[in-house]
């Protein structure tokens, strides 16, 4: 995959080696590969087909529309704008911990309690 995507342009990160990204004259696409997931992000929306059929055509894959949710998160989509949410992810850490009973407060202890050590 990483040889495919050099070859057609894109530059791995250095800091992350999951993300390759092409900057064309006015658009950026991006592409994350997370073990046997595939995220395209572009807003040319005719190079992201382009790209996906050129990786169909190399990989056994499929494209599966839109994309819900990555690594947990749920995508939401609206008036221009993408954002990610966390919640879903968030309430099954407090239930596989045993929480889901627990009220939410705005800071876990009183800020203002200084805390010792003790000595025994």
């Amino acid at each position: 995959m990483t040889s495919v995507l050099i070859d057609n342009g894109f530059n791995r990160s250095k800091n992350d080696y999951c993300l390759f990204t092409r900057t064309d004259t006015d658009v950026t696409t991006h592409v994350l590969v997370c073990v046997v997931d595939i995220v395209i992000g572009s807003r040319n929306q005719q190079y992201v087909y382009v790209l996906l059929n050129n990786l169909c055509e190399r990989f056994k894959m499929d494209d599966r529309g839109p994309l819900p949710w990555i690594l947990g998160m749920s995508k939401i989509s609206g008036a221009g704008l993408e954002s990610i949410n966390q919640t879903h992810y968030i309430d099954e850490c407090v239930n596989r911990l045993g929480h889901e009973g627990y009220k939410p407060v705005s800071t876990p202890a009183d800020a203002a309690v200084m805390l010792a050590v003790m000595q025994q």
